[in-house]
């Protein structure tokens, strides 16, 4: 069935031909995508036809203890012969190598295929966006938000590990080479208490990690995202956050799209999830 397909890594030079087969299924992926999403946080692997590149799909390994699946694309032209499944259980199979659970943030379209192959549905993912917010953000305490520096790295990413359950340095090196603003707030024993990074898609400023310790750290961090950006504003956010999803509505947010979490080989996500209000990106969990 396979025998006129050839199936390779996707590499940084492949970054054009991923765009145009995002583009074949309607997906607007830039070039600050390709630099994430082909990157040493993961493995990309993919069918070529006649040289062209007609599937697509990551897996982004967080040591044994999780794996995340995503940029799962099959052309427009080449669907329904099984390659997204046959490209899919390649990436399973990188996986299945350390012991790593794999999650995963479900399109509509690739939801059957998932559960067909044992994937089970724990929870969803929230997509909220804006453009310019009602009003001020009413933040019960104040706290003073700084930039992100390279020297914060390494506390940030010990804090990820704490909240996402999987230690993501080689994730975060790539993500922190590619955001285009990043904020923290610290306590009065200068420790970390809650920060977030936001990339530029076009005109669209993807804010995500969120990770705080309160709803109203989370607050203070949206609040200078939108008020430093003159574009839109996307926030995907965890299910279990629904004061936070709440409160984001009196201020001209908007609920564009609801999306399924799955899990492979695993009943529940780990970590310390209840300081998580948005995750980085559907591809990276």
């Amino acid at each position: 069935m396979y025998q006129d397909f050839a199936i390779d890594m996707i590499t940084k030079d492949d970054g054009p031909a991923l765009q145009n087969l995002a583009q074949s299924v309607g997906w607007n992926f830039t070039t600050g995508h390709t630099n994430l999403f082909i990157s040493p946080a993961g493995k990309m692997f993919g069918y070529r036809f006649e040289g062209n590149l007609v599937t697509s799909a990551g897996i982004y390994i967080y040591n044994s203890t999780l794996a995340s699946l995503g940029v799962v694309i099959v052309h427009s032209d080449f669907q329904r012969k099984g390659l997204g499944k046959s490209i899919v259980k390649h990436c399973l199979i990188e996986a299945e190598r350390v012991g790593a659970p794999v999650m995963l943030v479900a399109t509509e379209q690739g939801f059957p295929l998932y559960e067909s192959i044992g994937f089970q549905t724990i929870g969803n993912i929230h997509r909220f966006e804006v453009n310019k917010p009602l009003r001020h953000m009413k933040v019960n305490e104040f706290f003073e938000v700084n930039h992100v520096g390279a020297d914060d790295l390494n506390e940030l990413i010990a804090l990820d590990e704490t909240v996402f359950g999987a230690n993501r340095s080689e994730l975060y090196t790539v993500l922190f080479a590619n955001i285009e603003r990043g904020y923290l707030i610290r306590n009065a024993k200068n420790n970390v208490i809650g920060f977030g990074f936001g990339v530029r898609r076009n005109n669209v400023l993807v804010v995500g990690p969120i990770v705080a310790d309160s709803q109203d750290v989370a607050l203070a961090l949206v609040e200078n995202f939108v008020s430093g950006w003159s574009g839109s504003v996307r926030i995907d956010i965890p299910s279990q956050k629904e004061d936070f999803m709440k409160v984001l509505l009196t201020y001209g947010f908007e609920e564009k799209m609801i999306s399924p979490v799955m899990i492979l080989n695993a009943q529940e996500l780990s970590g310390e999830r209840d300081q998580l209000y948005g995750i980085v990106d559907p591809v990276f969990g």
